[in-house]
């Protein structure tokens, strides 16, 4: 199939649920068009290049969808990308499916009256919306959903209480490689955290207090998002916390970690939004079990392979845990692993897409 991927994502930015879906495609033996995040009309779009067999697509647009707080303005932006995505169209292949993830394209159906349309909500993005756009964005997104022949999500509570409905199903990140039995070794004494360093989602403040607490080394792996906090600078400059730049996880060293660490801020709008959270995905089939902030929406899972914690005794509990109990944990992570494998997510998929394809004949 030719697939059509229409994204607010550059492809080179670090993997998200965009490029994990067009790679799985991808390897199945589907060509994937991805339209990447439009650019304002002052900046040089890329229009169309090819990399490692998926095609990049750009267009321009009028104004950020921050920036259109009234329907017009959003009616005036929307008919413009109509526009420069129709003679991008004339240049590729038609597509046999539309996988959106812009909550804001809801003239898509106009471009592409017959193929199957599936919207892919990764975000709670009316709370994620600045105060001036929540109305706007509430009525954009239901738009663009009530043309969607299907909508996928992430979230439980995106699909139970936000837009609940027959039409709407869960679809969780995956493993993308397969377990790896990890080589049992005395020298397991690390915990590592592993993604973006971000300071409105993650609490500093729990983690420094874990780290100050226990006796093992800590290794924060991932991209700094912005300036560092005087907290957080307190935490690197201990003697047994490591900051290491961002890092493929393919090239990830965990030969001396025995678990991952996340602390988030529970208070944060995105929380009711996470129900699993990818980088843990990416960790498992390395063996790598995580300790977590509880959660209102996260999935019911063994604490052998992922352990919730609403305070720092319990955080520490459950590093302790894992430290103790780290390999006789593996059945349970493989177990976990084999059930959310690639293989059986795109079995999941392509289900889906068939169910999509029968409803044109009938």
């Amino acid at each position: 199939m030719n697939i059509y991927f229409f994204t607010k994502t550059i492809w080179v930015e670090p993997p998200r649920m965009r490029h994990q879906l067009a790679r799985l495609l991808i390897a199945n033996g589907h060509k994937v068009f991805f339209f990447q995040k439009p650019v304002p009309l002052y900046r040089k779009k890329l229009e169309i290049d090819s990399l490692n067999e998926v095609i990049l697509l750009q267009h321009n647009e009028l104004l950020h969808h921050q920036l259109r707080p009234i329907k017009l303005l959003q009616l005036i932006n929307g008919a413009y990308c109509e526009h420069q995505i129709i003679k991008l169209t004339y240049k590729i292949s038609p597509p046999d499916l539309i996988i959106n993830f812009n909550y804001d394209y809801y003239f898509l159906r106009n471009i592409f009256p017959t193929v199957p349309l599936i919207t892919l909500l990764n975000d709670d993005f009316v709370s994620m919306a600045k105060l001036w756009m929540k109305r706007e964005a509430n009525r954009v997104i239901n738009h663009t959903l009530a043309y969607s022949d299907h909508i996928l999500t992430v979230s439980s509570y995106t699909k139970e209480d936000l837009y609940p409905g027959e039409n709407i199903s869960l679809f969780l990140p995956w493993c993308e490689h397969v377990y790896k039995k990890p080589i049992h070794t005395k020298e397991r004494n690390t915990v590592l955290y592993y993604g973006h360093i971000n300071f409105d989602r993650i609490n500093w403040s729990i983690f420094k207090n874990i780290v100050e607490k226990t006796n093992y080394n800590y290794r924060i792996v991932g991209p700094i998002e912005k300036t560092p906090n005087n907290l957080f600078k307190q935490l690197i400059n201990n003697n047994r916390v490591e900051l290491v730049g961002p890092e493929d996880i393919n090239e990830l060293d965990t030969s001396n970690v025995f678990c991952s660490l996340v602390t988030y801020n529970i208070n944060h709008p995105a929380m009711y939004d996470l129900t699993m959270n990818n980088r843990i995905m990416r960790l498992l089939p390395k063996g790598i079990p995580t300790v977590i902030s509880k959660m209102p929406y996260f999935i019911p899972v063994s604490k052998d392979v992922i352990w919730k914690a609403d305070s720092v005794i319990d955080f520490i509990g459950g590093i302790n845990y894992f430290h103790e109990n780290f390999m006789s944990a593996q059945q349970s992570i493989e177990k976990f692993v084999s059930k959310n494998s690639a293989s059986n997510r795109y079995v999941e998929f392509n289900k889906l897409v068939e169910k999509l394809n029968q409803r044109k004949y009938i």
